[in-house]
């Protein structure tokens, strides 16, 4: 909900999350990125 107070801290937390698991995986993430592609085609 980003009217809530915490909404930026939560968002943030979210990015650095996603951020670190990219660079921790990035097959899975070419993966990710092959299957929306596919899908979107």
């Amino acid at each position: 909900d980003q009217d809530a107070e915490d909404f930026e801290e939560k968002r943030n937390d979210m990015l650095k999350f996603v951020t670190k698991a990219y660079r921790d995986n990035r097959d899975f993430w070419t993966y990710v990125y092959k299957d929306l592609t596919d899908t979107l085609k």
